[in-house]
């Protein structure tokens, strides 16, 4: 494995672990705290969001990704949270 598909699978793991701990927080709160763990399902979120922003900041810094820079990445966040709400109220007035 080369070093690139080392850090193509880590940030593949962490998309995983962060769906993970989405589900986590789904099923058990967000508040939850799971047995033997400190931390909060939404803590937890965090931590792994965390680890796959590093996993992908390292594939642009490396230049295995476009390194966009934070001012694109940050637009490119706000249109998507743009987009969320969109379609948020579009299913709200379905299911009036």
């Amino acid at each position: 494995m080369t070093e690139v598909e080392h850090v193509l699978v880590v940030a593949q793991e962490e998309c995983v672990e962060v769906a993970h701990r989405i589900s986590k927080a789904l099923r058990f709160g967000l508040d939850g705290v799971q047995a033997g763990q400190p931390l909060t399902n939404a803590e937890r979120i965090l931590e792994e969001w965390a680890d796959l922003v590093g996993a992908m900041s390292l594939l642009g810094e490396t230049g295995v990704l476009p390194d966009v820079g934070l001012d694109s990445f940050d637009r490119a966040a706000t249109d998507k949270k743009r987009r969320i709400l969109r379609w948020l109220d579009y299913a709200k007035d379905l299911a009036k």
